[in-house]
């Protein structure tokens, strides 16, 4: 009420006083009909001024600081931990999983550089070489060929229990497996190119790339 009686004009304030002075306890109590043409104006002037009885130094929040769709904010965001296009960069706990799921141990290392060489002239080195390649006459795509009709619906998950066993929290897996889902497995970055073959030969399936020199 204090509020209010500050923020009235005086001639607003004289007619508020004056029709809670009529009022049985001195205070506000439902009027009669033949009073409210004089409340009228008063309620008005109330309604227009509602704005400026907010505390000024509440500030609401601010467009930018909203987040986006998990994707699109991966896809803008190079820090974003889980970024699907930059899994590498970045600080944190994420990065450090990312990298560790995709090292290649020293026992297979020299059957993953033969795959690779082979499959699509990729190295271990530059894991982002033959990430885009795409075999003309099937759909194997990828640094290790996967086909997408074998591979684009299982693959993805493979990565997230690899990721979450290596200690990704589990709803950043699930944000980087819905991401892997809906992208074509030639546009993953290398490094969960990488993490899917690697998952895929820990669980017994090497023989996918038996095949000549290797």
């Amino acid at each position: 009420m204090r509020l209010l009686a500050q923020s009235l004009p005086v001639s607003h304030l004289a007619r508020w006083r004056s029709v809670c002075a009529s009022s049985p306890t001195g205070g506000w109590r439902p009027l009669a009909r033949r009073r409210m043409t004089m409340i009228a104006p008063l309620l008005l002037s109330l309604s227009l001024m509602a704005p400026t009885l907010i505390a000024p130094d509440v500030a609401a929040p601010s467009m930018s600081a909203t987040t986006t769709s998990v994707v699109t904010a991966g896809r803008d965001s190079d820090d974003r931990a889980w970024s699907i296009e930059r899994p590498s960069r970045g600080s944190g706990r994420t990065v450090s999983v990312v990298l560790e799921a995709a090292e290649f141990p020293r026992s297979i290392q020299g059957f993953a550089s033969c795959v690779l060489a082979r499959e699509s002239g990729g190295t271990l080195d530059e894991r982002q070489s033959g990430s885009g390649a795409r075999n003309p006459t099937s759909s194997a795509s990828g640094r290790w060929q996967f086909l997408n009709n074998a591979w684009n619906d299982s693959l993805p998950y493979m990565v997230a229990d690899r990721l979450v066993r290596f200690g990704l929290p589990r709803p950043d897996a699930r944000k980087i497996r819905i991401a892997l889902q809906d992208t074509p497995i030639y546009e993953w970055h290398g490094y969960f190119q990488d993490i899917g073959f690697l998952e895929v030969v820990s669980r017994g399936g090497r023989h996918h790339w038996d095949g000549p020199g290797c």
